[in-house]
């Protein structure tokens, strides 16, 4: 969809644009009712769960669990007379992204849907979604939302989308192989906070058990730019671009130096088994390959069942930073639901009637306790604890709290960019050169090269 550069030059011009300060999610030229859209919103007497008329509206996911979302579906249909949701899923997140697009050209864009955080930029500036505030803010108080999640989601002070199906990296271990390695194994006492402790369990796990490797995570750039922010190193310019439009990734940095080194030096000891895409690294986790994983914390439910049946315990660890440096926090990832333009009347209200039902803390709270997801609520963690959950599933809270404890920073909000998954690409392109033998700085300064091209040309679809 083309981005209507002439209407945000205009409002710069004419000083409609305001800076903001770190704690949104970016600086971006907003219309006389203060949103990214024009399209009028009238959702009638909202929190009734109810339409102006009979109206059926479609759900896109792209997390998968489409079995639950219906689940969660049927708990708000049940409770209306009017208003019939039904959840398909449509791919994955770039899948969804596009046909959104598309839906809205052909005029029948679905009443709601489930998008990528790195898709908020181009959401908004592009008038693809209706912002969530001005659906359902007067029900809502964002102050629910941990700060976490509301420093990327809040666009000149206003919620762009309702954060849903929140994540970040997350690390789990065979509790199993540490025990026979001789290592501490409790979630308590395992030693994994920093680079050096995982070399040296990688070590002990190799050399005393019949793992093959210490750790594995996918190729994937999300996992760098949790790094990054760990180190408390912004990997863009213009405060990860939140202030203005990044120019000049930060990639010779002397962070990104150490994060490089050390994956090398675990590369080439055996101790990093290289996996290319998720399901290959939660398949050498489980195999007993590899006895350190990182992975989303979504994955979490499932990478628990998956080591009970393949006879070993597994638990929640902690992704690695340099010691030196301190632990600045981790990045948000996963999604948010948003409300395409293009939808109004009955479908308007019941679409703003069903995001107000999902951020609810019950059905926040259902969705974290039957995937690994976080909610954005913090009392929908006191949901799951007053049904117990935390008592069956103390990794769910550990990993939930590595998340939240974070200094709340440009480098922990994260990347805000347009192309930011050419970005991710261009990352993990250098990461293939590192494997083959590139020195680390030859690595970074053709990976900045690239990423710096991708900026300029960003920079001239950002309409800030």
């Amino acid at each position: 969809m083309k981005v209507n550069r002439s209407r945000r030059r205009v409002l710069k011009a004419t000083g409609v644009a305001a800076t903001v300060g770190l704690g949104t999610a970016g600086c971006i030229g907003a219309d006389d009712n203060g949103s990214g859209s024009g399209q009028t919103v009238d959702v009638g007497n909202l929190g009734t769960l109810e339409a102006s008329e009979e109206v059926e509206i479609d759900f896109w996911i792209s997390i998968g669990a489409q079995e639950l979302a219906q689940r969660i579906a049927d708990g708000f249909n049940e409770q209306s007379e009017t208003i019939t949701v039904s959840v398909s899923e449509e791919g994955d997140y770039t899948e969804v992204w596009n046909q959104t697009q598309q839906s809205q050209v052909a005029g029948d864009p679905p009443g709601i849907v489930h998008l990528n955080a790195i898709h908020t930029l181009p959401a908004w500036a592009e008038d693809v979604v209706i912002p969530a505030e001005r659906l359902i803010g007067s029900e809502i108080d964002r102050r629910n939302f941990v700060d976490a999640v509301n420093n990327y989601y809040i666009i000149e002070d206003s919620l762009l989308g309702l954060p849903f199906g929140v994540s970040s990296v997350a690390c789990t271990y065979n509790r199993t192989a540490f025990e026979a390695a001789g290592l501490p194994a409790h979630p308590d006492d395992v030693e994994l906070r920093t680079m050096a402790d995982w070399k040296q369990a990688s070590e002990a796990l190799v050399s005393g058990t019949d793992t093959d490797h210490g750790a594995t995570w996918p190729k994937i750039g999300w996992f760098y730019e949790t790094y990054h922010a760990l180190l408390g190193q912004n990997v863009l310019n213009n405060d990860n671009g939140r202030a203005a439009p990044a120019t000049e990734s930060y990639l010779d940095s002397q962070a990104s130096r150490r994060i490089y080194e050390w994956n090398k030096e675990m590369y080439d000891a055996e101790y990093y088994q290289l996996t290319q895409e998720w399901s290959d690294a939660r398949q050498a986790f489980l195999n007993g390959q590899s006895a350190i994983e990182l992975d989303s914390s979504a994955a979490l439910a499932g990478l628990a069942g998956g080591a009970a049946d393949a006879g070993f315990e597994a638990g929640v660890g902690t992704v690695p930073t340099d010691a030196e440096s301190g632990r600045e926090g981790k990045i948000v990832g996963g999604g948010a639901l948003f409300v395409p333009t293009g939808v109004d009347g009955p479908k308007l209200e019941a679409a703003a009637e069903f995001m107000l039902w999902m951020a609810q803390p019950e059905q926040q709270a259902e969705w974290h306790m039957s995937t690994g997801y976080y909610p954005a609520r913090a009392d929908a963690i006191e949901v799951a604890e007053q049904q117990g959950f935390y008592e069956q599933a103390p990794q769910f809270r550990r990993a939930f709290e590595q998340f939240t404890d974070r200094t709340e920073s440009s480098a922990t909000a994260g990347v805000f960019t347009y192309d930011h998954s050419e970005i991710r690409s261009e990352i993990t392109n250098g990461l293939d050169r590192l494997y083959a033998g590139d020195p680390v700085e030859d690595v970074l300064a053709s990976t900045k090269t690239s990423v710096d091209s991708v900026l300029d040309r960003a920079s001239d679809a950002d309409p800030r």
